[in-house]
């Protein structure tokens, strides 16, 4: 019986692990992406208003988002659908809060891309980084962030740098 929960536990532990490294893989890959969408937001927006700006990318993420979800989950049964996209009465509170916020900064990034340099604009972006990590501590309970800290703590030090870099 020991030795079936110790492989229990090691397949957990294995499992866990595994998890981690795509989940920080695909993060990655979001901070890449994120990286090129800052330069190409300024560049939209030169052809048009932060406000049209916002609009418009806005409809077109969703149109993205939607489609890559349908055809992910094209295969699974109406069942596992409904159950999956099924949101519980207590998180309707959170998933508008979310949403309003990502829709307020959005349109303020809009206004603040198209008035300041993208390097400014793109480092200020990263301050929300502590901030996250913050929450993950005190709001969800997460341990071990000591590295995590320090890292967005150093990314905050890089953030004041290059604002406070004399303007030429």
């Amino acid at each position: 019986s020991q030795k079936t929960e110790t492989e229990t536990e090691l397949k957990t532990a294995q499992h866990t692990s595994s998890n981690v490294r795509k989940g920080t893989l695909l993060a990655l890959c979001v901070a890449g992406l994120w990286s090129l969408a800052s330069p190409l937001d300024k560049v939209a927006m030169a052809h048009g208003t932060p406000l049209q700006f916002t609009m418009v990318a806005t409809f077109f993420k969703c149109i993205v988002n939607t489609s890559c979800y349908l055809y992910y989950r094209s295969n699974a049964s109406p069942e596992d659908f409904a159950k999956e996209t099924e949101i519980k009465a207590g998180a309707w509170f959170y998933v508008f809060s979310s949403a309003l916020a990502g829709a307020v900064g959005y349109c303020l990034h809009g206004a603040g891309a198209h008035s300041i340099p993208v390097v400014y604009n793109s480092a200020m972006r990263r301050v929300g980084m502590l901030v996250s990590v913050l929450y993950g501590a005190f709001v969800f309970g997460e341990h071990n962030l000591q590295k995590t800290l320090l890292a967005s703590s150093t990314m905050i030090v890089g953030v004041l740098m290059i604002i406070s870099q004399p303007k030429n």
